[in-house]
């Protein structure tokens, strides 16, 4: 291979992405203050929802609660069929 030609291709990539850094820098930035906001805002609401409860052996009670409870049965009488 031609090192000329390695040099020069790899100018030119250079060069493309140290321009393009300018352009593509600002949209992910964006998009990470957008993410950091939203994950402030639900840390903020689960803080506020914890707080709520005046104890924490409440609130472990109510978790619980709502993982026993499971999906709701169905009306059959529960007898088993034959195949």
């Amino acid at each position: 291979m031609n090192i000329n030609a390695t040099l020069f291709a790899q100018a030119v990539v250079f060069a493309l992405s140290s321009g393009s850094r300018e352009v593509i820098w600002p949209l992910l930035q964006d998009k990470i203050d957008a993410r950091q906001k939203t994950i402030a805002d639900g840390l903020a609401a689960a803080e506020q929802d914890a707080s709520r409860s005046s104890c924490p052996r409440a609130r472990r009670t109510r978790k619980s609660a709502k993982r026993a409870s499971g999906p709701p049965k169905s009306s059959a009488s529960g007898k088993a069929t034959a195949r």
